[in-house]
């Protein structure tokens, strides 16, 4: 990753010893967006699928919501029945 801003799942020696990310532009974010670039940690699958959603144009933004809010447990009565 070479002048955009970038996150991936790996430590800070991880991607020292693999080269090639230069590190002024890393951010520990759960994604991150740069043009029509998408990097995500591992673990933010989610928001990087709803996130690549919307910028394919895919989805209208009500349903993104909305997908975005059920995976987060907000609007799932069943959900919220069993905290």
């Amino acid at each position: 990753m070479q002048d955009i801003p970038y996150t991936v799942t790996l430590t800070k020696e991880q991607r020292e010893f693999l080269g090639g990310f230069q590190e002024e532009n890393y951010r520990y974010q759960p994604f991150v967006v740069h043009g029509h670039i998408l990097t995500a940690q591992g673990h933010a699958f989610v928001d990087f699928g709803i996130e690549l959603t919307k910028m394919i144009g895919e989805l209208d933004k009500e349903t993104i919501m909305d997908l975005h809010d059920f995976y987060h447990g907000k609007k799932n009565r069943r959900m919220e029945e069993y905290k």
